[in-house]
């Protein structure tokens, strides 16, 4: 036990040395100096920016800069794209032996950032990404023994940034900014820890939601087509519900996502942002999947799943969508499984309860589809009460007008409704229908019904 004690004591007391030695070295090799110079000249000569900081100033095994600024493109008569109360660098020891600063740490607090995303969908800063491709090209033919750029931890705290993209016409800022990034690379798998709070302001929408996220990213020496996110966890709270979301997303010009996203305790406040209504209900939870790839600049989507799951409820969509014409194009297809019962609190004067499902295949000129209702029920004073209807229908429907503009049963080209069955129980009768509705220059209707004990 002493023996372990004295070598416990022995080992502290060489780091200790040495690490105060690498210290003293630091500050010979390395003065304020020579250090400020050297940060301008690699702002000026690699990145082509102005930076400007007041006061450097060592800390154990590196520096800290306080009220650190680096300008938009060329100079700060441009703007400024960031600024920082104060960065600390960290540096590794054993490179300091050789007379190279290795970065392990680097941190900034009090950040402020400003992030645009022009018409053209080039960011304010891609200058400095293509620096650095360009640096790392220079770096492979020659070893010019300059600042070894590699962060094993980096941290932000108490920032912001504000983010406008004038593709999307989004704008929004990102306030109480923290994160921590493990093994952090320009081109590798590094492990993100964030928390933060979201503003957006756009008409009447005013959105703020407090986020806490755990991810993965691969920059991939920021090519935004190659671009990795994985989400492995995402919290957040938006008007009473709790939201939680996980998934990937690939591709930042045609993102490819993958997300999963559950929201629990939905009322009618939830989205009221959105959709504004007078009717309360509540459920207990949504849970929504999407795959799906996005091309902003085309104005298409194609979505390879999109389903979204309610208390003994289901709805799926695929297909592909088009917005960048005069009107819009899609293809689809949905199923939809519903729990009538569940419409109960919404609209609670038709005492509704049984099943209603679909399934259809639509364009913007066509739609084929399945209606069943399983075992439906409903009263109200105004009609009385309907029990145990059970229905089969098929409907069909061409247009060269674009359906959804022209929803009027004789304004669309070709309309076939079949009623395969329809059977009930209304107040005392009992009903029971087939037949069929074609529309097709000429209308032919032909239903058989049959009632008994009216």
């Amino acid at each position: 036990m002493k023996k372990i004690k004295k070598i416990l004591i022995w080992t502290a007391l060489v780091f200790i040395v040495f690490s105060a030695s690498v210290f003293v070295a630091l500050k010979i090799f390395f003065t304020p100096d020579k250090i400020k110079a050297y940060i301008i000249d690699y702002a000026h000569n690699e990145l082509h920016r102005e930076v400007s900081f007041d006061k450097l100033s060592f800390n154990m095994l590196g520096f800290d800069l306080e009220n650190f600024a680096m300008s938009e493109k060329s100079t700060f008569a441009n703007g400024t794209f960031i600024k920082s109360k104060r960065l600390t660098v960290k540096v590794n020891i054993i490179p300091l032996l050789r007379k190279e600063i290795t970065v392990d740490t680097l941190g900034i607090d009090g950040m402020y950032i400003n992030i645009n995303r022009d018409e053209n969908g080039i960011f304010n800063f891609d200058d400095i990404t293509q620096s650095h491709k360009q640096s790392e090209e220079t770096d492979k033919k020659q070893d010019s023994g300059s600042l070894l750029l590699n962060i094993d931890n980096l941290y932000v705290k108490n920032s912001a940034v504000k983010f406008n993209d004038k593709t999307t016409k989004l704008n929004t800022e990102v306030s109480d900014f923290n994160i921590k990034l493990k093994g952090f690379s320009f081109n590798g798998l590094f492990l993100c820890d964030s928390s933060f709070k979201i503003k957006y302001k756009q008409g009447g929408t005013d959105i703020r939601l407090p986020v806490k996220i755990k991810f993965e990213t691969n920059l991939n020496d920021f090519d935004q087509n190659k671009l990795f996110l994985n989400i492995l966890s995402l919290k957040t709270k938006y008007n009473g519900s709790d939201i939680f979301i996980n998934g990937t997303a690939e591709n930042l010009n045609a993102p490819e996502i993958a997300f999963n996203i559950s929201v629990k305790n939905v009322r009618e406040t939830t989205f009221g942002d959105f959709l504004k209504t007078n009717i309360k209900y509540s459920i207990k939870s949504l849970d929504l999947k999407t795959n799906a790839v996005i091309n902003i600049s085309s104005k298409t989507a194609v979505i390879n799943d999109l389903s979204l799951v309610a208390p003994q409820s289901s709805a799926s969509l695929s297909g592909t969508v088009n917005w960048g014409g005069r009107d819009l194009a899609y293809a689809i297809r949905s199923k939809i499984d519903f729990l009538l019962d569940s419409l109960s609190e919404v609209v609670p004067q038709y005492n509704l309860k049984g099943r209603f499902k679909t399934e259809f295949a639509a364009s913007q000129n066509s739609f084929d589809g399945n209606i069943v209702l399983e075992n439906v029920f409903s009263s109200n004073p105004s009609f009385g009460s309907i029990e145990n209807l059970s229905a089969k229908t098929h409907i069909k429907a061409e247009s060269k007008k674009m359906l959804l503009k022209s929803f009027k049963p004789f304004d669309i080209d070709k309309l076939n409704i079949k009623i395969n069955s329809l059977n009930a129980k209304y107040n005392a009768a009992d009903i029971a229908l087939n037949g069929s509705w074609v529309q097709d220059k000429k209308s032919k209707i032909n239903l058989n019904l049959q009632a008994k004990n009216l």
